[in-house]
């Protein structure tokens, strides 16, 4: 009878692992979410503080076209900034996912080959138990 329950109480423990390990996983990507956000609104008030201090505005129309230049590496600044703060969080996000994958799978792997090693002698006797039962038929026939 412990034989015929064992699966299913690996299954549960498996959903007990993988429930676990889902919240964990779940807490460590928001973290990483939260953290990038928060660096790249602290990189973005300050490049945007940056530039609008006194030192990009035109005065005098005279000073319009360098003013117009300033802004425009600001601008080409921050695009580039931004850019490069998404990819970065993708990659970080990817890998994070990549590993907590990992970690799933090989969680899975274990509970699978404990249960096919509880399967498999079971189904050996049931063949031996099948062909016994066969044989005897046949030689009651």
């Amino acid at each position: 009878m412990n034989q015929q329950l064992a699966p299913l109480f690996q299954g549960i423990e498996l959903s007990s692992k993988l429930r676990a390990l889902a919240l964990a996983n779940f807490e460590e990507l928001m973290s990483l979410e939260f953290d990038h956000a928060d660096e790249f609104i602290k990189r973005g008030s300050r490049q945007l503080r940056d530039a609008c201090s006194d030192r990009s505005i035109a005065h005098e129309t005279s000073d319009l076209p360098d003013a117009l230049q300033s802004m425009m590496h600001v601008f080409i600044g921050l695009t580039r900034d931004t850019i490069l703060a998404v990819t970065d969080y993708q990659v970080a996000k990817l890998r994070l996912a990549q590993i907590q994958a990992s970690e799933a799978q090989k969680e899975i792997s274990a509970v699978f080959n404990q249960h096919l090693a509880l399967i498999q002698p079971a189904e050996a006797g049931e063949n031996r138990i099948g062909k016994s039962t066969v044989h005897s038929q046949k030689l009651a026939a």
